[in-house]
């Protein structure tokens, strides 16, 4: 595995590392809080940090990111912090895509008795990895693909996604944060290209069914669902829609083309109610 990458957050910011690895060339920084910089540190501002991070991406032709949990919190408060430098369109000029890494090392040792990286480095990699360290994470991610012979290939294609569809996890986000989604059914819509702004669109539209057409793609998750439990994610998508602002709200939504803006929509209209 060439590329990896790993966002570390502390509990005070959301980004306190950025690392990455490809091959044998590493990247790494660390990130203060504007408010505590100080230019004795050895730490950039979260602004200077990406700039160094995108440079890094743009030394290779369009690599591919592997990471542990794709379908974290992680890429979403990456996303969001490019966002708002505006340069996260150039970060997705500078990829092609998304390996989720999580997957394949279930299928290389499915009677792991823990999947957490920390563990899987201390059981096959006999090192014990600091969980406060984006480094030491990307490169055990690393070596335990080299261990378990994860190589690019065909096989792989399966676990890879398009910009398009973390962009569209990004922007569902704030429905995950106020428990109107789970994290596996924002993961389910964004596969299907479903962003913020067009449920959104699509219950001003129609606030009787505007939303049931996407009933098909909440109810993939498992069989071990109770048959209702799509019907009530759609209301508590319908309700949480309802308290949003009306007109404004709506024609911001419909003139907005990135699936990210369904975070400032829906941080405008709470700071509003």
């Amino acid at each position: 595995m060439r590329e990896c990458i790993a966002v570390s957050r502390h509990p005070t910011q959301k980004i306190s590392q950025l690392a990455a690895v490809n091959r044998e060339s590493k990247f790494r920084v660390l990130i203060q809080p504007e408010a505590f910089f100080s230019i004795y540190s050895k730490a950039v501002t979260l602004e200077v940090g990406l700039q160094h991070f995108l440079s890094f991406l743009s030394s290779m032709r369009r690599p591919i990111l592997a990471c542990f949990k794709l379908w974290g919190p992680g890429l979403p408060n990456f996303f969001r912090a490019l966002e708002d430098i505006n340069r996260l369109w150039e970060f997705q000029e500078a990829t092609s895509g998304f390996l989720a890494a999580l997957p394949l090392i279930r299928e290389r040792v499915p009677g792991a008795s823990s999947f957490k990286l920390k563990n899987l480095a201390k059981t096959y990699l006999a090192r014990n990895m600091s969980e406060r360290s984006a480094m030491a994470a990307v490169l055990a991610m690393r070596d335990l693909c080299r261990l378990l012979e994860v190589s690019p290939g065909p096989q792989l294609a399966q676990h890879v996604y398009p910009f398009s569809s973390l962009q569209c996890f990004a922007s569902l986000q704030p429905l995950v944060q106020a428990s109107v989604l789970s994290r596996a059914e924002a993961r389910l819509l964004a596969l299907h290209s479903v962003s913020f702004v067009e449920l959104l669109s699509a219950h001003r539209r129609d606030q009787q069914g505007g939303l049931k057409k996407y009933i098909r793609y909440l109810s993939l998750q498992t069989t071990t669902l109770p048959p209702t439990q799509p019907a009530l994610n759609l209301q508590a998508l319908a309700t949480y829609f309802e308290g949003l602002l009306e007109g404004p709200v709506l024609a911001r939504a419909e003139g907005v083309s990135a699936p990210l803006a369904g975070h400032g929509l829906a941080e405008r209209a709470s700071q509003q109610s």
